[in-house]
């Protein structure tokens, strides 16, 4: 054992990503072995002795014993640092084995490695039919087609000409650097068609997803509703890492009922050590005294940097009235603060009698003494830099000049409804603006400013792709941001697109004001273009049998069913016997996932009929000639 200790430990020294200053990295060595590194497999193979213990031969198969590895590199024999195996370390384990040295442990629910769609295009639709797991038999190379860049239609240009003349122009083409987007259409999906020219360059990203409230569109059986909503949300996450830059950001709005299950998941997708904070939103201004348990007055604000290392968060400004500032003796430097000139750390080099201007004897407080020596407080009295009151004969405070001190404030976790606004605010700000009834939770603008302020700067790219009732895209718009915003819901035309041709407008609600804006600026509107999704919200919207048997028809000549759909099953009769919910389902199930929507790659397939204005402002969206 003694020589197969050497000959390992010869052998992995051989290698430099496992050394550290002369010493072997027990903990790399252990996560490679865990995750089968092929560099690692290949260094192990080429010794025999070595190949022999950790490897199985399984009909010339050589199979690695990761487990029987890692409890050998774990063993203090190894790499003797330690009179105890257990020094310095506290944690949970497993069998003895601590369970951060272990890559199963992890955040695991029912349909994890699936991909759930989502494909809600009307708010009402949700009491209708249960949404479904597309691809519950979809196999890895399928999904992958589900996932590939869809083709555009529907293109439209907003600047403040084409809001002055109530119509809008059609784009030139996309330019990916000055043109804001506005998407209509399922947000994984226009997720993926995003990342071949944005991929790394999304500054800040704002979500405020479904809460999985049972309200909200996540009607499954108590068995799955978390684990669906869990689904959907780490099916995005995972494409919205991909798009933000290294020192990007991503702030996700939620509540109670998911927060802690979303910031493992996150933990998860985006490395642990890349938490920023919990920000707390008071997002309601009183007290629910009819509450059954607690008044629920607040939401959670999930941030995670892609690379903490190499993010920085913007100050807030210094407002003049809450930071303390003044200047009662009319100094010519301007606004200060003052603090004490005594410390609790006793010196007796400091703790000396001290003249005020009225000729007042002061002296410490009793077991302190003064901050500065004698002749450093005669420096600080003479450059006027000790306050002792309006008499003078007050103890002596160190004027601090806002100047000469960092310009701003550093953002707290606490974000109040005094501050960033509530949801009254919100539903007022949507009133006004005409919206009235259009959408039951939007965001107050001050609170989207406060986020866009701390993530991001002039220019820089925001993304939404819950956009809702438009609140990201309009405040980011105001701020000289470019911004990205996806929505499915079909009242897109009526709320978000109609909010931010009054933004261009100059509308004078939310922040408005406060950022001085005068409206212009432009944004492009486009949809993906559907295929089989049409036929999904006909048969949503269905109000009976007989219509949904002549969307079976339709769908018969235009839409693509799965491989092992039968039609003799859907004959009139067997059809109808069933319940009307069941039927719907029915016809949702049979078609194919995979042509929910038009993939860009087949833009020239006569069957779509696409015209050649998509296809040359698609191919633009994309970058290709």
């Amino acid at each position: 054992m003694q020589n197969l200790l050497e000959e390992l430990k010869e052998l992995l020294t051989a290698e430099p990503k496992y050394l550290s200053d002369g010493n072997l990295l027990k903990n790399k060595i252990i996560e490679d072995a865990l995750k089968i590194e092929p560099s690692l497999i290949k260094l192990l193979l080429k010794n025999n002795k070595i190949k022999s213990h950790f490897f199985t031969d399984i009909e010339g198969v050589k199979v690695f014993d990761k487990v029987k590895f890692q409890d050998f590199v774990s063993n203090k024999a190894f790499l003797p640092d330690s009179y105890t195996a257990f020094k310095n370390k506290i944690g949970l384990s497993s069998d003895n084995k601590f369970l951060k040295n272990s890559n199963d442990v992890v955040l695991n629910w029912a349909y994890k490695d699936c991909v759930l769609e989502g494909g809600m295009t009307k708010e009402e639709a949700k009491s209708n039919v249960s949404e479904i797991f597309y691809n519950e038999t979809l196999a890895p190379d399928e999904i992958t087609r589900l996932l590939d860049e869809k083709a555009f239609t529907k293109f439209e240009y907003w600047d403040s000409e084409a809001v002055k003349n109530n119509k809008a122009k059609k784009p030139t083409e996309i330019n990916h650097e000055k043109d804001n987007l506005l998407i209509k259409g399922n947000n994984l999906l226009a997720l993926h068609s995003l990342k071949r020219n944005y991929a790394g360059k999304v500054k800040l990203i704002y979500i405020d997803p479904p809460y999985n409230t049972g309200s909200d569109g996540f009607k499954y059986n108590d068995s799955f509703n978390h684990s669906s909503w869990l689904t959907f949300m780490k099916n995005r996450l995972e494409v919205a890492k991909i798009l933000l830059t290294h020192d990007g950001s991503i702030f996700v709005n939620i509540d109670d009922r998911e927060s802690h299950y979303c910031k493992v998941l996150m933990d998860d997708i985006f490395g642990r050590g890349n938490f920023i904070a919990n920000i707390i939103w008071q997002k309601k201004h009183t007290r629910a005294n009819d509450a059954r348990w607690l008044s629920d007055n607040h939401d959670h604000i999930i941030c995670f940097a892609k690379n903490k290392e190499s993010w920085s968060r913007n100050l807030l400004p210094r407002n003049e009235d809450e930071s303390g500032y003044s200047n009662p003796d009319n100094d010519p430097r301007g606004l200060w603060a003052s603090s004490p000139c005594q410390v609790k750390t006793y010196s007796a080099k400091t703790d000396y009698p001290i003249t005020t201007p009225s000729g007042r004897i002061v002296n410490p407080p009793k077991g302190a003494c003064w901050r500065y020596t004698k002749d450093k407080f005669q420096e600080l009295i003479a450059d006027n830099r000790i306050y002792f009151g309006e008499r003078g004969d007050n103890i002596p405070r160190y004027k601090r000049f806002l100047s000469e001190v960092q310009q701003g404030l550093v953002p707290t976790t606490i974000f109040t409804h005094k501050e960033v606004g509530h949801n009254q605010d919100a539903n007022t700000e949507i009133k006004n603006l005409g919206f009235g009834g259009l959408f039951a939770t939007p965001k107050p603008e001050k609170l989207l400013q406060r986020i866009i302020h701390i993530g991001s700067n002039k220019n820089d790219l925001v993304l939404d792709f819950f956009s809702g009732s438009g609140t990201t895209p309009s405040v980011a718009h105001k701020m000289d941001r470019r911004w990205i915003a996806i929505e499915q819901m079909n009242y897109i035309k009526d709320l978000p697109e109609t909010r931010l041709k009054k933004v261009i407008e100059g509308e004078q609600g939310g922040i408005s004001q406060s950022v001085n804006w005068q409206g212009g600026g432009n944004f492009v509107y486009c949809e993906l273009l559907e295929w089989n999704e049409r036929f999904i919200e006909k048969t949503k919207n269905a109000k009976d049998s007989k219509e949904l048997l002549a969307i079976y028809e339709d769908m018969k000549k235009q839409a693509f069913f799965r491989y092992d759909f039968e039609a003799k099953k859907f004959d009139n009769k067997k059809f109808l016997e069933i319940e009307f919910k069941d039927q719907q389902k029915a016809l949702i199930e049979i078609l194919d996932k995979n042509h929910l929507y038009v993939n860009y790659s087949e833009i020239e397939d006569e069957e779509y009929k696409i015209c050649d204005e998509d296809k040359r402002l698609t191919r633009s969206f994309y970058r290709d000639k």
